[in-house]
């Protein structure tokens, strides 16, 4: 019912965004028919606006009821912790999102952050599952796995 909306909630600033247009649209609702076009129309992404407007003007919509299942279908969104080394481009975001979504779930919520230390890869937040797939934690290991051999070939020198 919602997936039309949530389309646009990939990351926890799209999700930030579409709250607060919630709430504006939602305080427009108690006021003059026009108040709440002028929300959907200087407040709302337009792509936004365009799906609310389609949806709140159906014949004996109950808008609080509306509202209140829209609002229990974004609680129900997992908040997956990204770390990457760079920052990603809409394009990367699309395609990390739906990757992660075909594995996880589709209702998902990608909160990135960016640390250059990891060099490349990602570390993924699950549920308070910590996912290291950074080319440090490769390195790392691979060092300390062939510490000796390459302490002994070093010394040779």
């Amino acid at each position: 019912m919602f997936s039309d909306i949530l389309a646009f909630v990939k990351t926890k600033d799209d999700l930030e965004t579409l709250e607060t247009e919630i709430g504006e649209i939602r305080n427009a609702l108690y006021k003059k028919e026009a108040e709440l076009e002028l929300v959907l129309a200087k407040r709302v992404r337009k792509e936004v606006a365009d799906i609310f407007r389609k949806n709140l003007y159906q014949e004996n919509l109950d808008k609080e009821d509306y509202f209140a299942k829209l609002e229990k279908e974004i609680s129900r969104l997992k908040i997956i912790g990204l770390v990457v080394a760079f920052e990603p481009t809409e394009e990367n975001i699309a395609r990390i999102f739906d990757w992660i979504s075909q594995k996880i779930s589709r209702y998902i919520v990608l909160d990135i952050n960016i640390d250059k230390n990891i060099i490349g890869g990602a570390v993924l937040v699950i549920g308070g599952k910590y996912k290291d797939y950074s080319v440090r934690r490769r390195l790392r290991d691979y060092f300390q796995e062939n510490k000796a051999k390459l302490i002994e070939k070093y010394e040779r020198f």
